[in-house]
């Protein structure tokens, strides 16, 4: 089992530590460099990303409190490409050929059959 399953069995509400350490760890890895660049985008584009990605983070950690079955879980967690292609169309100008969209369509349509095939509630034998 993976770290993050083990934690979890024992405290379902361990997610929130696990978040806090994962930003605290990505910023003081990343800061350094990204402080020493030009900024490319507005300060305020980088906090309304950093915005986005903790109400993420947060939903996400509230829905691991919930009687979803982690599996389910881990699998919801995985589907934000479909909201990082959102913010590249809608805040960053990006534009993505048809390929990429279908497979992002593929990919999210597979997040989807995964969740709802973990949700249902299995037989007893």
């Amino acid at each position: 089992a993976l770290p993050v399953e083990v934690l979890h069995a024992r405290d379902r509400g361990c997610a929130d530590l696990i978040s806090l350490c994962e930003y605290v760890y990505g910023i003081a890895m990343t800061a350094p460099a990204a402080l020493s660049q030009e900024r490319e985008l507005p300060l305020a584009t980088h906090a309304g990303l950093a915005a986005l990605a903790l109400a993420h983070t947060l939903l996400l950690n509230s829905a691991l409190r919930s009687d979803l079955p982690l599996p389910v879980l881990s699998t919801l967690k995985n589907g934000a490409l479909v909201a990082n292609v959102v913010v590249g169309v809608c805040l960053l100008g990006r534009r993505y050929t048809g390929r990429q969209l279908i497979a992002l369509l593929l990919v999210t349509a597979g997040l989807v059959t995964s969740a709802l095939a973990g949700a249902r509630p299995r037989a007893s034998p």
